[in-house]
């Protein structure tokens, strides 16, 4: 073998001895604190005892199912997509990007990928480049 790889072989045992040592010391000092601890409990097995054979469960009788109650429903939220083709659907000859803007107060990329998921979905059209109608 090669006189570096036989160094560096020495290298990483001496590291993984301390690194080993270090761990024991570890166990140790969380051992002693496991000791001091009244809440703690042994995790050690004691053979004295005969371990106790797990007992069956009684199975307690089915008891009648009740009918849930029915809650009223609760009214659906309106979706800013829902917002967007009402604007649209209530202009008459149409709307641009801006207008959908100042009127929703929405942000234009917003309106933008909202308008382009509605034309995919043929909601809207276009009637020239940036207007939009109901089909």
């Amino acid at each position: 073998m090669n006189d570096d790889f036989k160094k560096l072989l020495k290298v990483a045992s001496f590291g993984l001895k301390a690194f080993s040592l270090g761990l024991n010391q570890m166990a140790k000092t969380f051992d002693s604190f496991a000791e001091n601890d009244p809440d703690v409990k042994s995790t050690e097995k004691t053979t004295d005892a005969p371990a106790p054979e797990p007992k069956a469960k009684e199975k307690a009788p089915a008891s009648p199912r009740k009918k849930a109650k029915s809650s009223p429903r609760k009214k659906k939220k309106r979706t800013d997509t829902d917002i967007i083709l009402d604007v649209i659907v209530n202009a008459e000859d149409g709307i641009d990007i801006n207008a959908l803007s100042r009127e929703t107060g929405f942000p234009k990329r917003k309106i933008s990928d909202t308008v382009h998921r509605l034309k995919r979905q043929e909601k809207i059209k276009t009637l020239k480049p940036g207007f939009y109608v109901k089909p």
